[in-house]
């Protein structure tokens, strides 16, 4: 929406920070979502500051201020967690997006004014399946010691179904912006069409 109505950087950010502050107050304010907002806080107050945004040194501060306040969180699974998966879909599987995007190219005798609607197509479902297969392989390697050292499970699946879990995830966010969206204008029977898709996707999922 904020492309949409072509809003100046800064005023993204603060619409960003302020909607994700009201979820996680709607949502109860576990600490999970509270870490969630301070690494966005962090990205995101580069662009209110007029400064070169750095998703990393954003998660790196995060932490430090979640344990300057709370240094005991330093041992709790859920920070490590949390923060060790982010990392390494910073430092592992935005390299290794670029690194399969080259290697593994649809189509490269074509050139791009020729793709019809079926190469297009192609190379969309080609685009999301390498950085879903990145996302989840690295969030996978992250995870693993952690949950084989506090769960004593280890979940090799977990690359393949993070990859068909996240996808029906953003269709179900889709299904709630949406209703809600219409929602607001009172056309509550579109709201609840769109709320009996996203009980489909939960089901699914």
């Amino acid at each position: 929406l904020c492309l949409i109505l072509r809003l100046p950087p800064r005023s993204v950010a603060a619409l960003v920070l302020t909607a994700l502050f009201l979820y996680v107050e709607i949502t109860g304010n576990p600490p999970s979502a509270r870490r969630a907002f301070l690494m966005v806080t962090f990205f995101q107050a580069a662009g209110l500051i007029m400064r070169p945004s750095s998703p990393f040194s954003g998660l790196i501060a995060s932490a430090v201020l979640v344990l300057a306040v709370q240094p005991l969180q330093l041992w709790n699974p859920g920070f490590q967690l949390s923060y060790a998966v982010v990392a390494s879909i910073i430092l592992y599987a935005l390299p290794l997006i670029s690194f399969l995007k080259h290697r593994l190219v649809l189509f490269p005798g074509l050139p791009k004014q020729s793709h019809q609607r079926i190469h297009k197509t192609k190379l969309f479902i080609h685009r999301h399946t390498v950085e879903l297969f990145a996302v989840s392989l690295a969030a996978t390697l992250a995870s693993t010691p952690l949950t084989i050292f506090y769960f004593h499970t280890l979940t090799p699946g977990a690359i393949v179904l993070n990859m068909l879990l996240v996808s029906l995830t953003a269709l179900l966010i889709a299904c709630g912006v949406i209703s809600f969206l219409f929602g607001l204008i009172h056309l509550f029977f579109i709201s609840g069409f769109f709320n009996h898709g996203a009980w489909v996707i939960l089901w699914t999922m």
